[in-house]
């Protein structure tokens, strides 16, 4: 018996919270759309009025003079910039030239060198080899 009243508790107590949510939930729903009517008609009446005048427009004139002033400053800063990119790539070639001579320099003295030592070895060898042939000889 106490089963079928546990379970009846049960029943109540989740009718009861369902309840409560939904009041909740309906209270809440209710107090927002209100903020939210307000909100909106605060600013319903903004810029609406129709009294006010439109903005004056002004334009800024350019004179013919200046424009080609300017045109002129600008034309003569990117040929300054031009010239010294030039002078520029013009000392990095140098610059590259003298360390290409510079390493070629120093392979044909490399390849002198090693030419005299393969020249002085196969000048030992041959000595070696006509002593070796008077000995055998004699």
């Amino acid at each position: 018996m106490a089963k079928k009243h546990l379970g009846a508790l049960v029943l109540a107590a989740a009718a009861a919270g369902a309840a409560a949510a939904g009041i909740s939930y309906f209270v809440k729903y209710k107090s927002f759309h209100k903020e939210l009517d307000e909100e909106f008609h605060d600013f319903e009446d903004d810029g609406e009025d129709g009294d006010e005048e439109p903005a004056e427009r002004t334009y800024v004139s350019i004179s013919p003079d200046k424009a080609g002033e300017k045109a002129d400053e600008a034309v003569s800063a990117c040929a300054e910039a031009a010239g010294d990119a030039a002078d520029t790539a013009a000392d990095a070639a140098e610059d590259a030239a003298d360390a290409a001579a510079d390493m070629a320099e120093n392979a044909a003295d490399a390849v002198e060198e090693a030419a005299d030592d393969i020249l002085k070895a196969a000048e030992d060898a041959a000595e070696k080899a006509t002593t070796t042939i008077e000995e055998a000889t004699d």
